[in-house]
Order: structure tokens, then sequence, then C-alpha cells
């Protein structure tokens, strides 16, 4: 299974938006691509993946609310939402990845979007 084009680049426009808006006017924001070879403990077989990294220099994700920020409807910002971060994990989960967040030492954030490779 592999993640339609269109459907990516909506993740990817969620996840470069939320940096955007951690790093506000002076910040940074890096996006990263890489393929890569995951084993799977469940199936007991590796797959080929791609790790979309999009990084901040923003103030990072508090640790306590990291548990909810995939929530729908919750929201740190004034005008938000909270659907975009549900959403692109609902995406990443109908194409059979996920979303990673790590917090940075120097601070910040990144979240990745993890989904099979499209087969060659």
């Amino acid at each position: 299974m592999s993640c339609e084009d269109a459907q990516v680049v909506q993740v990817l426009v969620i996840l470069a938006n939320n940096a955007l808006d951690a790093t506000q006017d002076a910040g940074r924001v890096r996006i990263d691509v890489t393929e890569q070879v995951e084993q799977l403990e469940v199936e007991r077989h590796a797959r080929r993946v791609v790790r979309f990294a999009v990084t901040d220099d923003g103030p990072g994700v508090p640790e306590h609310l990291r548990a909810a920020i995939f929530h729908p409807f919750f929201t740190t910002k004034p005008q938000g939402t909270g659907l975009g971060l549900s959403i692109a994990q609902q995406i990443a989960h109908e194409n059979g990845g996920r979303i990673e967040l790590t917090p940075n030492v120097q601070g910040g954030s990144t979240f990745c979007l993890v989904i099979p490779a499209v087969p060659t």
C-alpha cells in the first residue's frame, strides 16, 4: 500500500504550517526526506518506508501536552481548530503509516510522517 501524492502533500502542509507557527517570524523550518528499511515486529518482516521529517527550532511541544496534540479539537493556538494534527494522523494511519513526534535537544520539535515506500 502506498500513500497518494495529494495526501502526502496535505500532511506535509499541515506539519509545515504548524512548524512555521511554532517558530513565528525568526525561526527556521527544515524538511528532510529519507528512504529506509524498518523491521515490523508484529509481522516479522521488513518494509521500505519513506520518512518525511519536518523540524523547527521553536519552543517545542511541552511534555504534558504531547499525549493530547493528536486529539481532535485540541489546540494551543488562539485561532486554531485543533484538527490539523488529528487529520494528518488519520491520513497516515489510513495509508499504513504514522506520525512521530521527537523533541529536539536544542529546542523545537521534529514531526515525521512515515509511510510505506512506493513499490518500484
